[in-house]
């Protein structure tokens, strides 16, 4: 009777350590798909603020020109 107890209690020992590996290795799964789209967005939110300097810089040079024209006495 003890040893049918041990055997079950081992068996359900075993099936824990393994629902909790199989947990484990999902988890990890998990992180490294936070951090390929946490690398992604990054690239993406840099090279947005590059195109927006960009943007920045060329509004500032067209009303630049702008200005120079007006001061000319050109329209522009």
């Amino acid at each position: 009777m003890a040893s049918v107890a041990i055997m079950a209690g081992g068996a359900l020992l075993n099936a824990v350590a393994f629902i909790r590996q199989l947990s484990c290795s999902l988890s990890l799964r998990r992180r490294s798909q936070f951090r390929k789209a946490l690398e992604s967005n990054q690239a993406a939110y840099a090279k947005y603020q590059v195109e927006g300097t960009h943007s920045f810089d060329w509004m500032a040079i067209n009303d630049r020109i702008k200005q120079q024209a007006k001061e000319n006495g050109l329209r522009f």
